[in-house]
This record gives structure tokens, sequence and C-alpha cells, in this order.
């Protein structure tokens, strides 16, 4: 489908020509993703009593939100470029549609640090949460309820973390976006309602002004690259730390220490208590056969118990790795998603003629697949997610089931009521005749 043409001329001024074909049909992508993240928000939200590792669903929540809100800014970025909504910003005396205009495309692009916060701080929480349990799972009996009570204080910092991590990943692109409302964007030179700039002003490649990403600058878009750049870094350093991590509490050393530390603890322990119990009972003659059983009893509980612990810790380190991995996956499909926009944003910053619009277009809506994707690759990770999408899945169609059921038994009840009607009606009519 061709887009609306804009005259070549606006009151005497060279524009470049607007046409681009199948500009519209870019606009599946971003309506898919929203679809497919509003549902996984949705089935979370209703599942919510039977999750597990709730605070880990409050980074989930964050995630999927960030998909939704960029997914929805593509839409209307694409319905503007189609329908021209806003008109032309620059030429408006309007100043609530330029600072719109500026604050739009700045937080659109500040929202690619937002996603990838979002995958750093899950992958965080995840490392945290996991190890904790992991080591309380080899707590001693003598100590479980010191560690029970680090649990229970950690745990209840976590979820006030989880807030304060979301609100940072939110609030660093947002106050970038409106930075650009001081005057720190180029919407004042945009004279045209394609690419913004006129014919000269695009052949600039030292124009202080983006092409790619209008009515950015230049300074804003390395901003943004550069902060990108030093968020991949620390998220790919995130990630080599869970796996160590997951490797080392696995690793024989680790056991041996731990099983040395239960074995001590629990004969002092065992020792302590023997010695009351033999202090208390010294004068009776059934002493010995008492101190037998218990103590055959005793001995196969801590066995029981270290065998119980280690499948435990054994299963969250596992978790934790195959958690690693699946963030792993969503790093890279976020990496490849995005490299293209930042290629094309530097190289933009020294080519003499601009991009095409088409080319432009498609490198911008390169991150919608990764919205796409993500739900998925965390519904793989998350069985909990999982199950609220299953759950949710059922839920409608059991309620369409139930509404046609329904409709066919109020069909069945009307036709049942006039067959016996008819007999009635047949003895009158002999009856008459």
């Amino acid at each position: 489908m061709t887009t609306t043409m804009a005259p070549a001329n606006i009151t005497g001024i060279n524009c470049p020509d607007r046409s681009v074909t199948g500009i519209l049909a870019l606009l599946i992508l971003p309506v898919l993703a929203a679809a497919i993240n509003i549902l996984m928000i949705v089935a979370a939200y209703f599942h919510r009593s039977k999750l597990k590792r709730k605070n880990i669903y409050i980074y989930l929540y964050s995630t999927l939100l960030a998909n939704v809100v960029f997914s929805l800014f593509a839409i209307y970025q694409l319905l503007n470029h189609h329908f021209q909504i806003e008109g032309n910003p620059s030429s408006s005396t309007n100043i609530v549609i330029k600072g719109w205009w500026s604050f739009r495309k700045a937080y659109t692009a500040g929202l690619f640090l937002t996603m990838i916060g979002n995958i750093g701080i899950l992958i965080s929480a995840i490392h945290d949460g996991s190890l904790l349990v992991a080591r309380t799972s080899t707590s001693t009996p003598l100590g479980k309820h010191n560690k029970g009570n680090k649990l229970v204080n950690a745990l209840k910092h976590q979820r006030r973390k989880a807030f304060i991590c979301v609100f940072a990943v939110w609030f660093f692109p947002l106050l970038l976006a409106l930075l650009t409302l001081t005057g720190w964007s180029c919407y004042t030179k945009c004279q045209c309602l394609s690419k913004c700039y006129t014919i000269e002003e695009l052949a600039r490649p030292t124009n202080h002004c983006n092409r790619i990403w209008t009515p950015m600058t230049n300074s804003y878009m390395g901003m943004i690259v550069l902060f990108w750049i030093i968020e991949f870094i620390l998220l790919f350093g995130l990630i080599l730390r869970t796996f160590r991590s997951s490797l080392y509490f696995d690793s024989p050393h680790e056991e041996s220490t731990a099983d040395q530390q239960n074995n001590t603890s629990t004969s002092q322990n065992q020792s302590a208590t023997w010695n009351q119990i033999n202090g208390i009972t010294s004068g009776t003659d059934q002493v010995t056969s008492v101190d037998a059983s218990t103590n055959a009893k005793h001995s196969q509980r801590p066995k029981q118990t270290k065998q119980k612990k280690r499948r435990q810790k054994r299963a969250q380190i596992m978790w934790l790795r195959n958690a690693a991995k699946q963030l792993f996956v969503l790093t890279v499909v976020f990496l490849f998603c995005t490299v293209p926009v930042v290629i094309g944003i530097i190289i933009d910053v020294f080519r003499v003629e601009p991009l095409e619009s088409i080319v432009a277009s498609i490198l911008t809506a390169l991150p919608i697949l990764y919205c796409i994707i993500s739900p998925f690759l965390l519904m793989k990770h998350l069985g909990g997610l999982r199950a609220a999408f299953n759950y949710l899945l059922i839920r409608i169609s059991s309620t369409r089931l139930g509404k046609k059921s329904h409709s066919v038994r109020q069909h069945s009840n009307s036709v049942t009521a006039n067959n016996s009607t008819r007999p009635k009606e047949d003895a009158s009519t002999q009856q008459h005749h």
C-alpha cells in the first residue's frame, strides 16, 4: 500500500518524496507483539495466587510492559506516517504537538535501555534468589533457625529491591526523553512532512541532526548507543556470574565442605542431647533400651535429611543453570534485533546520502521481533507463566464452549417443547372431527 504523497514543494522548500510502498504492511508486527505481551500479562495477573517466586514476576511484568509500550509507540508511528495524525509538527505553532513529537521519538529510542535493563535485573533477581535458597538448603539442624531468619529477612527485602530496580530502569530513559523538551532535539529545523529535513539538509553528513531517528540530535542518539553498549557489557557479566555460581555450588568441593559442616554440627548436637538424656535418666533401669532405640532412630534421620537437602539444592542449581541459558538466548535475540539499528545510527553520522525510507523503516521495525519472541522464551523458562498462559487459554475455550452448549441446550429445549405440544394439538383435532 502506498502512503499519502506530500507535495515536493512546501512554501518554496524542497522536500523529499514521501511515497513508501508497503509501509502499513509493517503494522502487523507491532500489533501482534502488543497482543501477545498483553495476553501474557493478563494470564500472569489472573493466575498470580498460584505463582511461585512472586518477586521475580515483578521483573517479568516490567519486561512485558516495556514490550507493550514499545509496540504501541511503533503502531502510532506507522499510523501517523500514513494518516498524518500530527500533521506537520515543525510548521505548527502548537507547542504541545512539537513537545509530544520530540518526546515520543526520544522515549521510543530510550525504551531500548529499559528493555536491556529489564533483562539484567531479571537475571540478577533469579541469581540472588536461587543462591539464597541453595545456601539455606544446606543448613544444619543447629543453624537452621538462624539461616531461616536470614531467609525471611532477605525475602522481605527482595520485594522492595524489585520495585527500586524496576523504577530505575524506567526512570532513567524517561529522564533522557524529558531533557529533549529543553531543546535537545532538532524539531525546530524540521520543515518537511517526509524525513523532517529538506533535501539540502539531508545531504549534510556533518549536521548534528540524526536522519534515521528524527527529530533527534546525533548527540542524543550517541548517548543512547553509549548506554546501550554499557548495559550489554554488564548484562553479559551478569550471565557469566550466574553460570559460575551454578557451577561453584554444584562442585564436589562445595558439597564436601557443606557435608563436613553438617556432620560436625550434627555430632555436636547429638552428643549434647545424649549427655542431657543420660544425666536425666541415669538412675533408672530402662536407660539402655531407650537410648539404643532412640539412637537408632536419630542415626537415620540425619542421613535422610541430608539427602533431601541435597536433592533440593541440586534442583535449585539446575533451575538456575537453565535460567541462565534461557536468559542468555533472550539477550542474544535482543542483541541481533537492535544491532542493525545501532549500526544504522552510527553510519548515518558519516554517510553523505541518507538511507532509503524503507530501509530505515525495516531497521526500526526489527526490535519488534524481540517483543514477539521474548514472551515465548520467558514462558519456556518460567513454568508458572506457562501454566498461567495455558490456564487462560483453557478458560477462554471453556467459556466459548459453555456459551455454545448453552445455545444448543436452549435450541433443544425449544424443539422438545414444540414436539410436546403437537400430540395435544393432534388429539384436539381428532376429537373435533
